[in-house]
């Protein structure tokens, strides 16, 4: 163990509260999730595991029950795929509620639908302004759009603004660990998938004197663009030079994200290849109509007649 590891390590121990983890009622499952970390090069698995901030989350994975208005039946929730919009790379992606028994259903909203809203788009146009040799020196080095990339920050974090949400059972912040681990518990459908991002996160820690407990997102994702722990070791830029690989200081996190689009296809001179590299991130294709959309909303959107109307 190197030493900033072990400093590291010490100060874990230090600020670890008294009450005991929610893994220590399930000894089983603790011990092999120790056993997989350890094969997988986690020296340390059950120092980790036997943190008392340590936090299972089973209701990120109960769906909440509507009841049809016409005939009672629990309904479903589905994705309905529309007609192409701009090219066939393109597609609108209705969410709907429908009864499998009596066939009532109900469009829900655009769940990005609220970020192309004016006072949104101003704020685009703002942060772009606020760091515009920022993001023209990644521009430069990527060649991706600084549109782009902060289109993906703004629906990941709203700029790094929304990072991880509260959890009921605990009214506290979900941390990158707690949403990883509930996910290797209770997920049985992607149980290795997340194996191995807890044993890359907990690598990451180590290496980058992280606090494991540092806030994430439901499924693990972490920083102001939300990089899982594989893709942070793959495609993460220290770009202000400072020795750390931090996403949550915005330099090294646009950076990684341009990194990131760049690596996975993204070609500015060829818009095909925009709506494929988008899905690589977030596979989704709402989220990637949202990135896009709003991009070319901060590219266009007439400012001054806005604030004129609204009296900024």
């Amino acid at each position: 163990m190197n030493l900033l590891g072990l400093f590291w390590m010490v100060g874990v121990l230090l600020a670890t509260p008294s009450f005991a983890n929610d893994l220590d009622n399930m000894p089983k499952t603790k011990d092999s999730i120790v056993k997989k970390l350890e094969k997988a090069g986690v020296t340390d698995a059950r120092f980790f595991l036997s943190d008392n901030r340590i936090r299972l989350h089973p209701e990120l994975f109960k769906k909440i029950a509507v009841k049809c208005p016409q005939c009672g039946t629990v309904c479903r929730y589905g994705r309905e795929v529309a007609i192409p919009l701009k090219s066939e790379d393109e597609y609108d992606e209705i969410r709907k509620l429908f009864c499998p028994k009596c066939g009532w259903e109900r469009v829900l909203p655009d769940e990005y639908g609220q970020i192309f809203r004016p006072e949104s788009i101003l704020r685009g146009k703002k942060f772009i302004a606020n760091n515009e040799d920022l993001l023209t020196s990644v521009e430069a080095k990527y060649q991706v759009s600084k549109e782009i990339i902060a289109a993906v920050a703004r629906v990941e974090t709203n700029f790094g603004n929304f990072l991880s949400p509260t959890m009921s059972s605990t009214g506290q912040k979900l941390s990158v660990m707690n949403a990883l681990l509930s996910h290797v518990v209770y997920d049985n459908r992607r149980k290795a998938m997340f194996e191995r991002e807890l044993a890359a996160w907990l690598k990451i820690c180590m290496e980058n004197g992280i606090d494991p407990y540092n806030v994430g997102s439901t499924c693990g994702a972490f920083g102001i663009v939300q990089f899982m722990p594989t893709s942070f070791q793959r495609w993460a830029i220290d770009w202000d030079g400072d020795g750390r690989l931090d996403l949550y200081a915005l330099s090294d996190a646009l950076a990684s994200c341009a990194n990131y689009l760049k690596a996975n296809g993204w070609r500015q001179d060829h818009s095909p290849s925009w709506y494929r590299t988008i899905m690589t991130y977030n596979a989704s294709r709402s989220y990637s109509n949202a990135v896009l959309g709003y991009a070319k909303g901060i590219k266009t959107w007439k400012v001054m007649k806005y604030e004129r109307a609204s009296g900024e």
